[in-house]
């Protein structure tokens, strides 16, 4: 989507000289500036919505009255002018990746939905598959509960915590106890399996599943535009590169 013809972005930097931008640390974050300026050049914001912008800023970041906005732009060096153009740059920015992320956003977040839902779940972690039997069964006919039981009888870490753990992604579980979250209901207790060399008795608590919101689709646009970003800046500053070694 953002590889293009770089042409115009290696020349100014070959203008500019690359061994000096190399030595200054400065030449990725240029590359990428440039390439930034290039994608967003076509985007139009309104008049109108270019002074709520302004506005916008002053309100959320608390600088009405008493010379406090002026006061800001005297700490930060800044002109109106010039913080001006940088939100509306910002916003371009956002509207770029708004628009032409979207559907890639969404298939990632299906995609990865595990790592987004949360689950909080108790088990008891025993190596003695006799012990692990009986004590489920005493969970069962509600002869004990798994939490004091977790606490005395676990052998993981879990047992400071009597057992629970969680909220936590689904993604951060281990795979058999993915495959069980996904196959049981909430509440419900399940009876010893095998973990490597750990008989597990587990309980099911509560399944978080997150919805996909604004503000998820907001970040995850933004994460894919910076790293498609970062990935073309790398491809340019390789064929500025190549072009100054060939020379």
């Amino acid at each position: 989507m953002i590889e293009k013809n770089y042409e115009q972005i290696c020349n100014k930097i070959n203008h500019i000289g690359i061994d000096f931008l190399e030595k200054s640390n400065v030449l990725e974050n240029l590359v990428k500036e440039l390439l930034i300026n290039q994608l967003i050049i076509k985007i139009q914001i309104e008049d109108e919505k270019s002074n709520e912008i302004l506005d916008e800023f002053i309100k959320n970041n608390r600088l009405e009255g008493d010379n406090k906005f002026e006061e800001f732009l005297i700490q930060n060096n800044l002109s109106k002018n010039v913080l001006h153009t940088k939100l509306i740059r910002s916003n371009k920015i956002k509207k770029f990746f708004l628009e032409n992320f979207k559907s890639a956003a969404k298939e990632f977040f299906i995609k990865n939905k595990s790592s987004y839902d949360k689950v909080t779940y108790s088990l008891i972690r025993n190596s003695n598959f006799q012990l692990s039997k009986e004590l489920y069964l005493q969970i069962e006919g509600k002869e004990e509960n798994i939490y004091d039981l977790a606490a005395k009888y676990s052998e993981g870490d879990e047992k400071f915590s009597k057992g629970i753990i969680g909220p936590i992604p689904i993604s951060q579980s281990h795979d058999i106890i993915r495959q069980k979250i996904f196959s049981c209901k909430e509440g419900e207790l399940l009876e010893p399996f095998k973990i490597d060399n750990w008989w597990i008795i587990f309980k099911l608590e509560k399944l978080f599943q997150t919805v996909f919101s604004e503000q998820i689709e907001l970040n995850l646009c933004r994460d894919l535009f910076e790293k498609s970003v970062l990935k073309t800046s790398m491809l340019i500053i390789k064929q500025i590169r190549f072009g100054s070694d060939s020379e």
